[in-house]
């Protein structure tokens, strides 16, 4: 007490909620910018010359959709519609959600989306943003199904192994609340 009268440590503490304050806004993490979806309106716009397959089942999400080569024959007899298409990420679900998935008016909606991570996308940005598309998916179609499949490991994306892991967790989690 003999160090600081009390009215000089109330002015000290408050001094040091202050810097603390701004210590912490200054730590506040700005959203990750998503890539460009302009980047996909060749593919995009590919998928609206197509005559829609109405009550069918929808796959949807990056090359690993898109690059499905024998698709409708792996589901024999079953009205497939392969709507993949390279390099995306699931922001560019939401963005062409219309011609994507909405004028196919799915009753079965098949998504993966691998690039979020590879794209320096936090875990909870993917996981946001993957909630969000399936939500939009779900308020527009109540009947509609939704297969998410977890993002894959690959050798050559080593490094988000861990985040690959703790974004598939998260999904199975918020799946199963559903």
């Amino acid at each position: 007490d003999a160090v600081f009268p009390p009215p000089m440590r109330s002015l000290l503490l408050h001094g040091i909620a202050l810097v603390a304050l701004g210590a912490c806004s200054a730590c506040a993490v700005e959203p990750t910018p998503r890539p460009d979806p302009q980047r996909l309106a060749g593919e995009i716009a590919a998928f609206s010359k197509r005559e829609p397959v109405k009550g069918g089942i929808v796959f949807a999400g990056s090359s690993s959709i898109r690059m499905w080569p024998h698709l409708k024959q792996d589901f024999p007899g079953l009205p497939v519609v392969n709507h993949g298409f390279g390099g995306s990420v699931t922001n560019d679900l939401i963005v062409y959600f219309d011609p994507v998935v909405a004028r196919e008016e799915p009753k079965l909606l098949v998504i993966y989306s691998g690039n979020d991570l590879d794209k320096n996308l936090r875990v909870e940005e993917a996981f946001d943003d993957y909630t969000r598309f399936i939500d939009m998916a779900r308020e527009r179609f109540p009947k509609l199904r939704v297969i998410v499949n977890s993002v894959k490991i690959a050798a050559s994306r080593a490094g988000e192994i861990p985040r690959v892991h703790e974004l598939n967790e998260r999904l199975e989690a918020w799946a199963a609340d559903r």
